[in-house]
């Protein structure tokens, strides 16, 4: 028997044998409230390089009292937590990407239980940025050096150093940059996806000094 409500209920059983003679009989039982709990987390949907996914509970006790209340929360097998008895559960991260569902089930102190699951841990896969160069090593004079990303991005931040020809906001796939001076240049590049995810990497480029020429002419 399911009840509707919580409170005082009657259970009643009346016999009616085959002379008609009956007799009844009575139980009270009291129906306690239940606590209503879900899950809270920081951010449901993470890049796997910064995952970092804090897990908590809002719940409704019954009881006003917190001695007796009891958490059991389960965690997928590719978590770095498989499960835990705290109240929340933090620095979470997972080993690949996807979706996976976190559980929790709460109890009070009457042994009363409510369990809520969330479906909605996401995490994504980051973009693989990666830097060529049609050269590495180009004399100063005349230089020029095509920088590009390997791959496809939807967005793409360059960081060059002091003396190119191109600022810090460039945001193409393909560059062209003259550089004015010589020495081991850094170029970086910081590569999106449209998941709002983010790679990083660089390469060095060498400016070499040009040689000087000069002659003389003997005279006699």
């Amino acid at each position: 028997v399911n009840y509707s409500s919580t409170g005082d209920k009657t259970a009643r059983l009346i016999l009616v044998d085959n002379e008609g003679c009956s007799d009844t009989a009575e139980y009270d039982v009291f129906i306690k409230a239940h606590p209503k709990t879900t899950i809270t987390v920081n951010d449901s949907i993470q890049c796997f390089n910064t995952q970092d996914f804090d897990f908590n509970h809002s719940t409704n006790w019954a009881t006003s009292s917190s001695n007796g209340r009891k958490y059991s929360w389960t965690f997928p097998t590719q978590s770095s937590v498989s499960s835990s008895t705290s109240s929340s559960v933090n620095n979470v991260d997972f080993t690949s990407t996807g979706k996976y569902t976190v559980a929790l089930i709460v109890s009070d102190a009457n042994s009363c239980k409510d369990t809520f699951s969330i479906a909605g841990i996401e995490v994504q896969a980051i973009p693989v940025a990666k830097i060529i160069v049609d050269t590495s090593e180009m004399c100063l004079r005349g230089n020029l050096h095509t920088v590009s990303s390997e791959n496809n991005h939807s967005a793409y931040s360059w960081t060059f150093p002091s003396g190119s020809s191109l600022s810090n906001s460039a945001t193409d796939k393909s560059n062209d940059v003259v550089f004015s001076s010589t020495g081991k240049k850094l170029v970086q590049l910081i590569a999106g996806n449209s998941s709002g995810c983010y790679d990083t990497t660089s390469v060095e480029i060498e400016v070499l000094q040009h040689p000087s020429a000069s002659f003389s002419i003997n005279q006699n």
